[in-house]
């Protein structure tokens, strides 16, 4: 029994060691249920969650220093765009008209290091000029308005003292 264990204990403990000890950003959905607009017919709002949570955790990654943690509590959603029934199909596609339909998140963060943990700040993060042309990079991303808001926000607020890398 001893040897059949002994592979595994090492298998572990590389595994230990191998995993990186990095950034980490936590992310909460505040009644998600109420949210302004997560979703419409076609889009499931926890898919848009999950794409929010996917997007903060990779910036997080790329921007936050090692030893930082961030603690994202997201309090409103509202997407790009408004969601327009065509036809009798009840097909939806999202128009985008530059009028006060822009992305704009409401949330709540608190960054934590090795020093105390920032008080808790709430902030809502919206892009007015969402319709400026959007880079590659996000052009091909769901939910790519919101991708590109989050990015600079998170760019704006975490990584001025990180390296590019």
């Amino acid at each position: 029994m001893r040897c059949q264990i002994a592979p595994f204990a090492i298998l572990l403990a590389v595994g230990l060691v191998a995993t990186p000890c990095g950034a980490a950003v936590t992310v909460a959905f505040v009644n998600p249920d109420f949210y302004t607009d997560a979703g419409d017919l076609d889009r499931d709002p926890r898919q848009t969650l999950a794409l929010v949570e996917r997007y903060l955790k990779d910036f997080g990654a790329r921007y936050l220093l090692p030893h930082q943690s961030l603690r994202i509590e997201v309090l409103d959603i509202a997407l790009a765009c408004r969601p327009w029934i065509l036809g009798p199909t009840a097909a939806v596609t999202r128009v985008c008209t530059g009028q006060a339909d822009w992305p704009r998140i409401e949330l709540r963060y608190a960054l934590a290091s090795t020093a105390p943990p920032s008080a808790p700040k709430e902030e809502t993060v919206a892009d007015t000029t969402y319709l400026r042309r959007l880079e590659p990079k996000y052009s091909s991303a769901s939910l790519p308005y919101e991708k590109r808001m989050l990015d600079e926000w998170f760019k704006a607020r975490f990584a001025a003292h990180v390296p590019p890398r």
